[in-house]
């Protein structure tokens, strides 16, 4: 019997991210700066390389446009008037939580 190399695995077209850093890219809202790691994975993921602090905002922008075609339903998200920066994550966990914790994400 042959040996099977069980440590070759197909690159997957598509991930599960934490929905906070998902809807941080769609709506430009990052209340904590300790979600980056998380929201540059995303970005590294959707655009195949890492992404440097420079390609930030380009980065974010495309991978908006692409994530909001994917997910239709992310287009009804209404960011509300925020108090203070409480709110403002408050509301991104509780839309996270709404969306299961978790979005499927493909690549760009």
């Amino acid at each position: 019997m042959g040996h099977i190399d069980k440590s070759f695995q197909v690159p997957s077209d598509e991930c599960g991210f934490d929905a906070r850093d998902v809807l941080s890219i769609c709506t430009g809202l990052i209340p904590d700066p300790q979600r980056l790691p998380g929201i540059y994975r995303v970005l590294g993921y959707m655009t195949g390389a890492p992404v440097r602090i420079s390609e930030f905002e380009t980065a974010m922008r495309e991978c908006k446009t692409y994530l909001l075609y994917s997910h239709p339903e992310l287009l009804a998200l209404e960011l509300p008037e925020f108090g203070c920066i409480e709110d403002a994550a408050q509301w991104l966990e509780d839309e996270a939580s709404r969306l299961g914790g978790v979005v499927t994400v493909k690549r760009h």
